[in-house]
């Protein structure tokens, strides 16, 4: 670098020599050039006017400064843009440098932010492995205690057959021939076995097992020679004479009963480097204040946690989950690049996304080109567009292929977070905190970030209604947003085209006024004077229950996506019939399609467009214009025995239900992937592992299925779960029906989030 800054140095030096010679030159010409002009002057001076010729016009005075002007301007020129070019030249070294200087400040930047995610997340993979290697030593124990009642059932079975006789009566010679033999006894004892070949193995370390009455330090059976299966007066012995339990609880509790073995299951079940359990700190952050600890513990929960207890849709942080996803992987949504995302797409469908892991994730929020994960510890995790802006970052970062956890937002205890999942058009995001404020960013022009007039776009900013009205919930449609406080009332902000704020009337134009809000402001109608339990938003459209056990639905219903058993926009909140008391557990809605499970999850109601299939009915026909605008019931997960739907999950034109064994079934369209089975014409040949999972599937008979379906993939689900190879080799358009996803079939799905083009599922393995 130096020897190149020299060598700059030195030109420099010579082109502004040459410069100065040109200039020298040019200056000398110029001189040169005005004495001849001027010398011509004077001639034509003596001549007098009578040397004029006559046809000649008059001018005025003849005037040779201006030529030299004119070479002295040309010197100056060209000396005024070496000196031009020569700054220019230095600035673009500098700004090189400068360049590279910032380049590197991002990457040690970059470096200790992964380095604190990761010591962040460092605590929930100790745990991780500790719960491994607890159920390892416990399969372990167990195995040995297996091997030890076998053997020992063995050696009864031979002692009792003869084959272990301690005094043998008769002894082979080299003849061929039987002798007797007379047997020394010692108090009816043996004194030693006869069996050539073996010897005795004597001392404290005898074989487990020996028969009653046998001396403490002599074994009645022999042993070849070798090391002692099981200490004699250690925990086997211990395991040996009591009952085998084949429970991993039992054996524990069989050890309890010395100290020396409880000590050594629980160094059994240790992992190195990790304290014991009456030692370990959960928090792996720095302890916080005593007072700012009470208060946390003082309030009261919101978001996911509050879902979780209500059992309603949310899940609580688990150790060992796992995030993974599915779909669209062209913006970085997926948590890997995508040309790596491509290629295990193209194996597997599904990506487990491993910078997550023991991150413990409470909730995924799937946004229209973007991801959201939330931690047990109130982390914020982003990948994918951050075009709008919705991942919180800087203006200058357009796209995240990792997962990033957002800085802004390290000094709050996320619970909840929400965004539009709609992928065309704007997109915003909702983050509430552990204390009940709110904080909005994202790009929307229909004020949906409830930040005012003036802020169209934004990083993460704390709504300002939230610093004196604490907020419970929150939900982000497509231009518009919702938010339910600790007492029940739901505010409405952003776009009102059709009515989904929940106030407004028709002007003469039979458009909905006002337009959109720029502030949060509550919800009209009947539903203004009840208290809001639980929120659910498509699109354009509104679902709400009430602590009353109602449903009411409010915004855009040109499908019957409300379930009123008409069309047309509704403003006002009104209520559907049909669930009055049905004990509603769980709300999703599409794009103009709506999902309600009743009955403590025994029944799955859909209503709306069926255009893709994503009422799971079935295919519809022209006869009813391809919707449905009253609640009806998909029979296929309604009323089994062994299925109970915990969350429903829906966007673009299809859907998802997580049933509580943790299967998850998909139907709809899958354009993109995102229904977890490969897109149509890019198939896979099925692993082994999830081929055998899918065989092993339990067939349920099939219940009132439509006629009119086509014979590929809308006939029953077990035909259906049959096909399952086939869907994969030939990968799928669509889904008529409730299908199960084979892809997670090793998992157990707690917990799912979809949009247009993508899925994130929680599950653990």
């Amino acid at each position: 670098g130096s020897r190149a800054a020299g060598t700059m140095a030195a030109l420099e030096a010579v082109v502004i020599v040459l410069l100065s010679g040109v200039t020298v030159a040019v200056s000398a010409y110029a001189y040169v050039l005005h004495a001849k002009l001027a010398k011509a002057a004077a001639a034509k001076a003596k001549r007098g006017p009578l040397a004029r010729d006559p046809n000649e016009k008059r001018r005025g005075p003849w005037q040779p400064s201006l030529s030299a002007r004119a070479a002295w301007k040309l010197a100056f020129s060209l000396v005024h843009k070496s000196l031009q070019q020569a700054k220019y030249k230095r600035m673009q070294a500098r700004r090189g440098e400068d360049d590279k200087e910032q380049f590197v400040q991002d990457i040690v930047h970059f470096m200790v932010d992964r380095a604190l995610d990761s010591i962040a997340t460092h605590g929930g993979r100790l745990r991780e492995a500790g719960e491994l290697a607890k159920a390892f030593a416990k399969r372990r124990g167990l195995r040995r205690l297996q091997a030890l009642a076998d053997r020992r059932r063995t050696l009864r079975l031979q002692r009792r057959n003869g084959q272990l006789a301690s005094n043998p009566h008769h002894l082979a010679t080299t003849d061929c021939a039987l002798r007797s033999v007379a047997v020394e006894m010692d108090g009816g004892r043996a004194a030693s076995p006869l069996r050539p070949g073996m010897r005795t193995r004597t001392g404290p370390l005898a074989l487990a097992g020996d028969g009653p009455g046998m001396s403490p330090g002599t074994s009645s059976r022999p042993s070849m020679a070798g090391p002692p299966l099981v200490p004699r007066s250690g925990p086997g012995q211990l395991l040996a004479d009591r009952h085998m339990s084949l429970n991993a609880s039992d054996a524990r509790a069989n050890l309890s009963g010395g100290d020396e073995s409880a000590s050594l299951l629980r160094a059994a079940a240790a992992v190195p480097g990790q304290l014991p359990d009456d030692e370990a700190d959960d928090d792996d952050d720095e302890p916080l204040p005593a007072a700012l600890q009470t208060a946390i513990k003082e309030r009261p929960p919101r978001g996911a946690i509050w879902l979780a207890e209500q059992g309603r849709g949310g899940a609580a942080a688990l150790v060992g989950s796992l995030v993974i996803s599915f779909g669209d992987y062209q913006r970085g949504q997926l948590g890997l690049d995508p040309v790596v995302a491509a290629r295990q797409v193209s194996r597997n469908t599904i990506v487990t996304i491993e910078d997550l892991r023991g991150s413990e994730p409470l909730q995924v929020e799937a946004a229209g080109v973007a991801s959201l994960v939330v931690g047990s510890r109130g982390q914020v995790w982003g990948f994918g567009s951050n075009r709008s802006l919705e991942l919180g970052a800087r203006k200058e970062v357009a796209q995240v292929q990792a997962p990033q956890r957002l800085k802004s937002l390290r000094s709050s205890r996320a619970v909840q977070v929400a965004s539009s999942r709609s992928a065309s058009g704007q997109a915003h995001t909702l983050v509430l905190a552990d204390d009940g404020q709110v904080f909005t960013f994202g790009t929307s022009s229909s004020g949906a970030l409830a930040q005012g007039p003036d802020v169209r776009q934004t990083a993460p900013l704390l709504l300002r209604l939230t610093t004196t009205v604490p907020i419970r919930l929150i939900a982000a449609g497509a231009r518009h947003s919702l938010l339910v406080t600790d007492g029940g009332e739901i505010y409405a902000v952003g776009d009102n085209s059709h009515g989904q704020l929940g106030h407004g009337r028709r002007d003469p134009a039979n458009a909905w006024t006002p337009k959109f809000m720029n502030e949060p402001c509550p919800v009209q109608g009947e539903l203004a004077e009840l208290k809001v339990r639980y929120v659910a938003t498509g699109d354009d459209h509104n679902l709400v229950t009430t602590e009353d056990g109602r449903v009411f639905a409010w915004g855009s219903n040109a499908n019957g996506q409300l379930g009123l058993g008409r069309v047309g926009d509704q403003a006002i909140p009104l209520p559907i019939r049909d669930f009055q008391d049905a004990g509603v557990t769980s709300m999703a809605c599409g794009a103009r399609h709506s999902l309600v499970v009743s009955a403590g999850g025994k029944q799955v109601w859909s209503f709306g467009s069926n255009v893709q299939g994503q009422l799971g009915l079935g295919q519809s026909s022209t006869t009813d214009g391809f919707q449905l605008t009253s609640p009806t019931l998909i029979a296929s997960l309604s009323g089994r025995t062994f299925t109970e739907v915990v969350q429903v999950a829906a966007a673009g034109s299809h859907s998802m239900v997580v049933t509580k064994t943790g299967e998850l079934w998909a139907w709809g369209d899958n354009a993109h992937g995102q229904l977890g089975f490969p897109r149509e014409g890019q198939g896979h040949r099925m692993s082994h592992a999830i081929a055998a999972a899918a065989q092993a599937v339990r067939p349920i008979p099939p219940r009132a299925a439509p006629q009119s379906q086509p014979p590929l993939f809308s006939g029953t689900r077990a035909a259906l779960e049959v096909d399952a190879p086939r869907m994969f080799a030939e990968g799928v358009a669509r889904l008529y029906v409730p299908v199960k996803v084979v892809s997670l079939a090793l998992y157990r799905v707690i917990s799912a989030s979809t949009s247009d083009l993508h899925t994130l599922v929680v599950a653990s393995s």
